[in-house]
This record gives structure tokens, sequence and C-alpha cells, in this order.
């Protein structure tokens, strides 16, 4: 309908028609909330990726210099330091180098039953160009934030990296589980498990699923309703369906989330596919199962390996399993496509000073 002069419609109806003009219907009550909502965020999206990384980098830059300020204005006590070891976690969890989409929440690290290191593929042949970083003094060492690396950290490859555009599909999205596929990953010992993966909600993509709807962000059920309303309009998008599944990694459903990527992994082009694979790889990584992720994470980059996330992503992966040899190489060819990737630089940094300062990096506990 492209205008209000164009079609009739009953006085109890609303209708927001092209042009911007409402029917009076539009004046009840009950559609006042969605209209304002409407009004807010009717603008087109942003591209998430970039949304996303540059989300990191500012939180780290804005930290940081707010906490060079804070030493500036703060006069040096006469006498030792004192050193308060029981601030030591909560300046840790506040520390501008590190990404802010960690939860703190460590990897699950109980015995499970994955895919075995023999069967993992060599994925050296990934790498392209790499950041060269400098050995650190130790000075730098002293200075660097303690990085955790057992400590699990989203990433999230958005559709817009393929040049779509979300505004274009607006609107608890559950996915359709009966279709007919074969896909590699079913074969997982993760994929085979859904069901019962032990699984912690995603906080840290929080931020990035409210702002799927502009400025100012949404809540969260607001944009589930959207994107469940659009499901039923497209039930196989695979735009929508990644879109569904990264609502359930917020909401921490790790089985209704891989429904969703699986339905997505089928219908997607084959140049698109990276963007459910590197979500599956986070949601084995989060349950634990970190060499299904490594293969899953392999696949994406088959698909397209100049991706940035999906490098950093491979060597969040290496630095859980603690192979600080391929760890390095993966932050450093994520720098060498991304080379203000900054979570990527002090994660670098912290398995150089490990060699520096000869002392182990935190290592996963058992």
């Amino acid at each position: 309908m492209q205008t209000k002069d164009e079609v009739n419609v009953d006085f109890d109806v609303c209708v927001i028609f092209n042009d911007g003009t409402k029917t009076p219907g539009c004046d009840k009550p009950e559609f006042k909330t969605y209209l304002e909502e409407f009004d807010k965020h009717k603008e087109g999206l942003a591209n998430l990726e970039s949304a996303l990384l540059q989300h990191l980098n500012s939180k780290c830059a804005s930290k940081k210099s707010k906490e060079k300020d804070e030493k500036k204005a703060a006069k040096a006590p006469e006498g030792p330091e004192v050193i308060k070891e029981t601030k030591r976690r909560q300046s840790r969890s506040k520390n501008p180098q590190e990404p802010n989409i960690h939860d703190g929440k460590e990897v699950k690290m109980e015995p499970v039953e994955q895919l075995p290191d023999s069967e993992l593929p060599d994925t050296s042949y990934q790498i392209g160009q790499r950041y060269h970083m400098a050995t650190p003094t130790t000075m730098d060492c002293n200075n660097l934030p303690n990085i955790k690396f057992s400590e699990f950290t989203s990433t999230f490859l958005s559709v817009t990296a393929k040049q779509v555009d979300y505004s274009r599909y607006y609107e608890e999205p559950v996915c359709m589980t009966e279709f007919s596929s074969s896909l590699e990953l079913d074969n997982l010992p993760g994929m085979i498990n859904r069901d019962n993966l032990q699984y912690q909600p995603e906080s840290g993509l929080r931020e990035v699923l409210q702002k799927l709807g502009g400025e100012p962000a949404q809540r969260v059920e607001v944009i589930g309703t959207r994107i469940a309303n659009a499901l039923k309009k497209n039930m196989t998008s695979w735009i929508l369906t990644n879109v569904a599944a990264l609502y359930w990694r917020v909401e921490g459903d790790a089985k209704k989330a891989i429904d969703c990527l699986r339905l997505s992994l089928t219908t997607a082009p084959r140049n698109k596919r990276d963007t459910a694979l590197i979500s599956i790889a986070n949601i084995f990584h989060r349950a634990g199962y970190i060499n299904d992720a490594i293969f899953t994470t392999n696949l994406a980059l088959d698909t397209a390996n100049k991706v940035a996330v999906s490098h950093f992503t491979m060597a969040n992966l290496y630095a859980v399993k603690a192979q600080w040899d391929k760890a390095t190489m993966f932050y450093e060819s994520t720098l060498g496509l991304q080379s203000t990737f900054e979570p990527a630089k002090q994660r670098l940094k912290a398995i150089k000073c490990k060699i520096v300062m000869q002392k182990p990096v935190a290592m996963p506990t058992d």
C-alpha cells in the first residue's frame, strides 16, 4: 500500500504507509508502544561487523584513556607501593585492554567426548599475511593486563560482512527443524549431543543484538519479536536464521541456536556459510568442545580466508589448548588482516611476555 488514499482500511486497524502517514486506528493505546519503537528505529542498520570490531576497540581506547587520566590525577603516596590483592580480580575485569565481549566465564574443561586430536585438520594453510610484533620489554610485560586465555570470548561474524542489509528483513524466534540436510558437522560429537550441551548465555553479545534496531539500542525482547515475525514470512532465510541464532546465544539456549544455524547452513550460498560456522564454533567453544570448534572454524576459513574474526576465533581456540605456537600464528594473521584489532594485539603480547618473563601464561584448569 502506497498512500492512505489508495485503500479502504477499517477504523480500528493501524496501517503505516510508505509516505509515513498512519490510519486513525494507530491512535489506539495498544499501538502506541509499537509506533514509538517504529519511529525511533526506522533508520537502516550500520554494518554490524564493523560495529562489533569498533565496539571492542573503542571500549579498549576509552577505558585506556580514562585510566591514564586517573593516573595523572592521582598523587603517588610516600613509601613503598602497597598491592591490594583483594582488588586484583575486580581490576582485571575492568581492564581496558581485554575484549569487552568476554563475560568472565571460563570454558567448561570437564572431559567431554569431542573430536580427537588425531582427527583435527592442519590449519596452517589458512595463514596469509602475518603481523610482526617486536619482543616486548620487561617493563611492557609488567604493565600488561592479566589475560586469562581460559575465559570465553564471543565472536560473531555478521551477515552484513557479506554485503547484506539487515534492514530489508525486519521482525522468541524459533527456527524450523524438519528439513532435509546432510551437513559435514552432523557427525561431530558436539553436534550429536547438542540437546545436552552445558552452555551459558553469551552476555557479551547482548549489546550487538540490541543494536540490530539502530540507535538507541532496543530491548532484547523487542528484537526477538521482530525476528520471530520476520521468520513467519520467510522461515528458510539464511539471514534471519543467523540473527535468530544470535538471539538464542544471548539467551543461552544452545539447542535452539544450533537449530537455526543448521538451517542457515542448508540454505545459505556457499560463500556465505562462514557466518553460521563461526557461531557454531563459538557454541562448541563455550560448551567445552574445543576440537569440534577448531574443526568448524577451519570450515569457516575454507569458505572465506580473509575474515579477521575467523582468524581471531581460531587463535582463541588454540590458546585455550595452550598451543601457543599455533595461537601466535593466528593472532598474527588476524592482525595481518586488520592491524587495529586491539584484543588480538593484547593476546599476542601476553604470549610473547610468557617467554620474556619466563613464567607460564594463565592456563585452563581441570
